[in-house]
């Protein structure tokens, strides 16, 4: 059965077309478009530009995939699923931590990752949203992205399930207690 594509993902394909071809940062939105057959205004419709576009990719499936199991997930799940997803996109993830330009691939991630994991923690959790954990949040998901980002680069990124043993690890004090580890 042929499942039908969204416009997003349509402009997605494109793009990871195109990554196959050339570097991220030589890639036009017109590109794109072209490569796809939709016109510029499409794209923009969806996308305020590459950079959003670079973050969709990633994250929206971390979205779909924390709404479905958002009741009964845990920290553990939600790292594996990341790792899982990482190691999936390896390619075009790589393509994207080459670029070193603004807002690149570890500033984008770096930001909208500690965003879902805060998110997870009071959700989840029922954390309490104090300075203390929103610094401890943004510490940890700074080194997980700033791992991945040189695994990546190194082209050595290791199996889902060490990863996700080296984050719990690495993990702060006071999130572990927020999560009973």
């Amino acid at each position: 059965m042929i499942k039908e594509q969204t416009t997003e993902e349509l402009i997605l394909g494109s793009f990871y077309e195109l990554l196959q071809e050339k570097p991220y940062e030589k890639i036009s939105i017109r590109d794109i478009t072209r490569n796809c057959s939709i016109a510029n205004r499409t794209f923009y419709l969806h996308f305020r530009d590459k950079q959003e576009l670079m973050e969709w990719s990633f994250l929206h499936v971390l979205d779909e995939y924390y709404e479905k199991n958002r009741f009964g997930l845990t920290l553990h799940q939600w790292l594996r699923f990341n790792a899982e997803t990482i190691s999936g996109q390896q390619f075009y993830l790589r393509r994207f931590a080459e670029y070193r330009g603004q807002n690149n691939l570890l500033y984008v991630l770096r930001e909208s990752l500690t965003e879902r994991y805060a998110r997870l923690l009071r959700e989840v959790y029922h954390a309490e949203d104090t300075k203390e954990l929103r610094d401890a949040t943004a510490f940890f998901v700074g080194g997980i992205v700033c791992y991945i980002d040189r695994m990546l680069l190194l082209a050595q990124m290791p199996a889902p399930e060490e990863c996700v043993w080296l984050f719990e690890a690495c993990m702060p004090a006071c999130i572990r207690t927020c999560v009973g580890g």
